[in-house]
């Protein structure tokens, strides 16, 4: 079954919930075992990093995507967009909220009849 873009969108604002929430069991569902995840300055993290980060001291305060361009290539998606974030960092003793705005690139598959995440890179903009 071929995904479409809309169901691209709702997982993707799935993946926004879970992560603002710290629902490490729904985003352990949306990313995929094979993910690759590139942050902005160049560390990259496969799933389990990611998960392992999310259940630490890192998190969320906010996380809001503007216009999401989605490319469908029969089972895989490829999404374009912009993304503003606010979060709290692990190695903040003070837990000063930090701001990013960047631009995001994430790869999406059909995987056990929904899509997940298998690919995302994210490049700063200010």
């Amino acid at each position: 079954m071929t995904m479409t873009a809309q169901q691209v969108l709702d997982a993707e604002n799935a993946r926004i919930k879970a992560l603002v929430d710290k629902d490490i069991d729904r985003l352990d569902e949306i990313l995929s075992p094979k993910l690759t995840y590139i942050h902005s300055n160049g560390h990259v993290d496969n799933k389990s990093e990611v998960i392992d980060k999310m259940r630490g001291s890192f998190r969320y305060a906010g996380l809001t995507r503007g216009t999401l361009h989605v490319e469908i290539y029969g089972e895989t998606a490829v999404m374009t967009g912009p993304m503003d974030v606010h979060f709290i960092s692990a190695n903040d003793p003070a837990e000063k909220v930090q701001a990013m705005s960047a631009m995001v690139t994430q790869v999406w598959i059909q995987e056990e009849n929904r899509p997940r995440m298998v690919a995302y890179q994210v490049a700063k903009t200010a």
